[in-house]
């Protein structure tokens, strides 16, 4: 499900639906911890809002799904190498280009 306020901490009446069932559309029936993050500005696969979640039956992976507007979200499936072993409720943190070369350099 998408909601959206313009207050975090607003009560629940408060918030506004923008979409529902976003998985199951994309034919993932069961799912969780939802991760959503914007691409860097300038990627070079476009920019876009991605939305990464686990789905553990019938096989544990993650699925990532993209979308140009959270406001009006059309979301679509897209094929990530995630690492293996998968982590548990994965995380993203933003790194710098510098930041990534020195990770990469780093563990080759």
């Amino acid at each position: 499900m998408e909601e959206r306020s313009k207050n975090l901490r607003a009560l629940r009446d408060q918030w506004d639906s923008v979409d529902y069932r976003i998985g199951a559309k994309a034919g993932i029936n069961e799912s969780e911890a939802p991760l959503a993050f914007k691409s860097n500005h300038g990627d070079v696969n476009g920019d876009y809002y991605y939305l990464w979640m686990e789905r553990w039956i019938p096989d544990k992976t993650y699925v990532a799904l993209r979308t140009k507007s959270f406001a009006n979200p059309k979301w679509e499936g897209v094929r990530v190498n995630f690492p293996d072993p998968l982590p548990k409720h994965g995380t993203i943190l933003p790194i710098t280009a510098a930041e990534a070369k020195a990770l990469a350099a780093a563990f080759p």
